[in-house]
């Protein structure tokens, strides 16, 4: 009779370790999974906490950059100023007339029955052209003629330096003025010419 019931409580110790086992391995699954999200959850935060601080980092590195890039778009600006400035008085030496030789071919084409009273020089405007303008008288027993002679003169001497050279009457009438040349008067004819030519830095060699 003891034997049996010796034989009968290890049945139910063994029975009631059996039902133990799995609940056992379900609590230490339950546990490995909750200590890897653990894990996972640490990582993330981590993680999360190391982006923080490089966007912190960024943010700072911007905030100390922000006024270097504020004078670096000044000193752009200045210098793209400077750039205008420097093209503008370029373009305006480019167009500039030397008037030394143009005066100096004008002397050498005026006869002395010939007397300029006004001159008027520039750049036509809109244009790659130099414009001459005269006033002046022509004496002579044929003054309109030696005005003539005068227009003619100047297209010539005018054309050896600056082919393409013209000159035109803008008037030429007769005057009640005489002159006096060599110790006789002579009638006077007004006349008003236009001599132009391409600038020079238009010209091809």
């Amino acid at each position: 009779m003891a034997i049996h019931i010796n034989l009968l409580h290890e049945k139910v110790a063994e029975k009631q370790q059996r039902e133990r086992d799995p609940l056992k391995l379900s609590l230490l699954v339950g546990i490995a999974i909750l200590g890897l999200l653990g894990g996972l959850h640490v990582l993330s935060t981590g993680e999360f906490s190391k982006l923080q601080r490089e966007a912190s980092s960024l943010r700072s590195e911007l905030t100390k950059l922000k006024p270097q890039a504020a004078e670096a778009a000044k000193e752009e600006q200045r210098l793209q100023s400077l750039v205008r400035g420097s093209q503008a008085l370029t373009n305006r030496a480019e167009r500039r007339m030397l008037w030394g030789t143009a005066l100096e071919t004008l002397a050498n084409a005026v006869p002395r029955e010939v007397q300029i009273s006004s001159l008027a020089g520039g750049l036509a405007p809109g244009r790659d052209t130099v414009e001459i303008l005269l006033d002046g008288v022509a004496a002579g027993s044929e003054p309109r003629t030696v005005a003539e002679d005068f227009r003619l003169a100047l297209r010539t001497k005018f054309g050896e330096i600056h082919p393409g050279t013209d000159a035109r009457f803008r008037v030429l009438e007769d005057s009640p003025a005489t002159a006096n040349l060599d110790g006789q008067s002579w009638p006077c004819a007004r006349f008003v010419i236009l001599v132009s030519f391409p600038h020079p830095r238009t010209r091809t060699n």
